[in-house]
This record gives structure tokens, sequence and C-alpha cells, in this order.
């Protein structure tokens, strides 16, 4: 796939694990490494977050690559939660490169060549 220099949009799901009847990505998941990304397979719902994320994107004035995160309720609308400037790049857990990886087109080392 050809890239161009360019980051793309790549949807992923991040479940996180249940506690207390709540999922919470909080620092004790993200340190831990416990939640799991998924591809996005409903196209509905896919096309929904990458209009969000691109809208947000540009709204912004965001350049180069950012994170933006959606968030679905339970009535199955998405909503942007926030965006950050700089997405992690920590080799198998950070989302962006772990995101290219189960898109099955850049591994680390490729993404990281395309950020720097």
């Amino acid at each position: 796939m050809e890239h161009n220099g360019y980051l793309t949009v790549v949807p992923v799901e991040i479940i996180t694990p249940q506690e207390d009847g709540v999922r919470i990505p909080g620092s004790k998941v993200k340190n831990n490494n416990t939640e799991v990304l998924k591809k996005i397979t409903n196209t509905n719902i896919l096309s929904e977050v990458i209009y969000i994320a691109e809208k947000s994107f540009c709204a912004l004035g965001a350049r180069d690559f950012w994170r933006i995160d959606v968030r679905m309720n339970d009535r199955g609308k998405c909503n942007f939660i926030e965006a950050y400037l700089f997405s992690g790049m920590t080799k198998g857990s950070s989302y962006l490169p772990c995101a290219y990886k189960l898109r099955g087109d850049l591994d680390y080392n490729e993404v990281l060549n395309l950020v720097t």
C-alpha cells in the first residue's frame, strides 16, 4: 500500500477489561497492557468513526498525525472524545503502531519511519 509519507486514518476498537462492571481505560489498564485492539468490521460504524476522526482532525487544524479518540454511547452514537498531539510509539503497546499492525500493512519500524 502506498502511503506517500502520510499516515492515514486507521480506526480500531479498543476493548478494556471490565472492572466492577465498568470498562475504563485508565493507567492501570495501560500500564499492564491489558486492553485488546480489534478491527471495526461494521461498515456503518467504521464510516462514522472515520468521518468523525477526519472532521475533528481538520477542525483542530491538525497536521502530520494525531490520535483522535471516538467513543460510542449505549445508543450506538459515536462522539469525538479527545485528540492527542502525539500518539505514543512504544513497541507492542502504543495504539498507533498496533493499529497499523492489526490492519496488516505496516510494521512498527515502517510506522516509526513515517512519523520521524
